[in-house]
């Protein structure tokens, strides 16, 4: 289900109000545009934690990188 619809499930919007969502967030606007609240899409959280995931990854083959660039070579 979508957090959309989750929303829809256990809350009854007032009258004129509207929600507006994109890539990175969903907001609800009362009748004169202001925004009542606002959170981030799941799809945003996804995002954000596979891209903190390859960073790590990232890091971890640079710190490996590095230890065997500090290690003595031998012959």
């Amino acid at each position: 289900m979508s957090d959309l619809d989750e929303i829809k499930n256990i809350w009854t919007m007032p009258d004129g109000w509207t929600v507006r969502v994109d890539d990175e967030q969903m907001e609800v606007l009362d009748l004169d545009d202001e925004v009542v609240a606002q959170t981030v899409t799941q799809a945003s959280v996804i995002t954000a934690i596979k891209e903190h995931l390859e960073a790590q990854k990232t890091f971890g083959a640079y710190q490996m990188m590095m230890a065997n660039l500090k290690k003595p070579i031998e012959g």
